[in-house]
């Protein structure tokens, strides 16, 4: 699915970026309709306006803009486009985000409104983790259930807390689902990372048996991490522990592309805590 070619000039007015892109799609004969009531009240309807198509038979949601994407600019168009996507009108499946702008779009919009598998994860992820703000240890299991949810919904991918190859999965899903040609490699998919993180280190708890909780460590912040071991009847009392932090893991298996990183991480936690606390 390709969009028309449409240049908007710096220093275009609003009005004269909406005619270049209408023109634009007239000229291949699909039809292009404003959405008159976002843009006639939006506190963003001087710079930016947003249109309705249909391509290839599928709805499209158009973003025209001749202004700057400073973060209060994103952060609007973002929640909007968001609310869009997740309950579409007409209903049925999402549309196709389509972006004309005087300025290069911002990868984070890139990401989350893109045409892949990937790009839903990550919007729909976004959801619940909030881009990180605010996740604490008390979302672990919510967080995980998105993970679960979303690898079978979007890839296809069927796992659950006590998978034995639950890590695997993950990793597949990390180094395949969101690969370059599926997500923009100048985007994070943040929310993505941090619900597989919760998973990877749900599936890690049902696994070790040993006591564990979700905890905020100063090393590990600003995500949750996973204490491993008895919890001390008094703050000067030591006792063996082993601080793991699955979120980490699982963005670094994102970044270095390694799909068996998280099983490997897995099994040398086991031992690890095999060695130190005498059970795992």
């Amino acid at each position: 699915m390709r969009f028309p070619e449409v240049e908007i000039r710096s220093g275009d007015s609003i009005q004269e970026a909406d005619a270049r892109v209408e023109l634009a799609f007239r000229r291949v004969g699909l039809g292009i309709q404003s959405f008159d009531p976002l843009n006639a009240y939006l506190s963003s309807s001087s710079f930016c306006h947003f249109f309705r198509s249909r391509l290839d038979g599928r709805e499209c949601v158009l973003c025209v803009t001749v202004g700057l994407w400073d973060d209060a600019t994103v952060l609007s168009i973002l929640n909007l486009l968001l609310n869009i996507r997740m309950d579409p009108d007409p209903p049925g499946s999402p549309p196709a985000f389509g972006f004309y702008s005087a300025h290069p779009a911002p990868p984070v919009l890139l990401g989350l409104f893109g045409d892949s598998p990937a790009s839903e994860f990550e919007c729909r992820a976004a959801l619940v983790a909030q881009f990180g703000n605010g996740v604490g240890p008390g979302m672990s299991l919510q967080l995980a259930a998105v993970g679960i949810h979303l690898l079978r919904e979007c890839f296809g991918v069927r796992t659950d807390l006590f998978h034995p190859e639950g890590e695997l999965q993950i990793g597949d899903a990390l180094v395949k689902g969101f690969a370059a040609e599926a997500f923009p490699s100048e985007a994070s998919p943040i929310n993505s990372l941090v619900a597989l993180g919760f998973l990877f280190g749900e599936q890690v708890r049902a696994r070790l048996r040993c006591p564990s909780r979700w905890t905020f460590v100063k090393d590990y912040a600003p995500w949750p991490a996973l204490v491993l071991g008895e919890i001390p009847e008094a703050k000067d009392v030591p006792v063996p522990q082993v601080v793991f932090s699955p979120i980490a893991w699982v963005m670094k298996c994102y970044e270095e592309g390694e799909p068996g990183l998280l099983r490997e991480v897995a099994l040398s936690l086991a031992g690890k805590c095999r060695e130190t606390l005498g059970q795992g």
